[in-house]
């Protein structure tokens, strides 16, 4: 059975994910469901949110003794990509911005 995790962000909004308690088979493919509640604000709920998935994502590296590679959309419409290693702190390893023009 798939681990829940939530948190609330006060004024109606509140987010879950699962995680299952054992890696998936192919690492590569794993992408947690996310489900929001209320109407989240991506400036307002984007900081505390990577807050919440930095703990929910470092614990699961640590259960499994692997280490994550995951990415966000943040606040600015670029992405934040994370590593999670076992017994190490969350590293923001790279912010692309996707909204440059050429």
């Amino acid at each position: 059975m798939d681990h829940i995790f939530t948190c609330n962000f006060g004024c109606g909004v509140s987010v879950k994910t699962y995680i299952p308690p054992v890696p998936p088979n192919n690492l590569n493919l794993f992408n947690p469901t996310i489900e929001w509640k209320g109407k989240p604000n991506r400036k307002k709920h984007f900081r505390p949110y990577i807050a919440w998935m930095n703990q929910v994502m470092q614990q699961t590296a640590d259960a499994w003794g692997q280490k994550i590679l995951r990415g966000y959309h943040n606040e600015k419409g670029a992405i934040e990509f994370w590593s999670y290693e076992p017994s190490k702190s969350p590293k923001l390893l790279e912010s692309l911005n996707c909204n440059e023009e050429e």
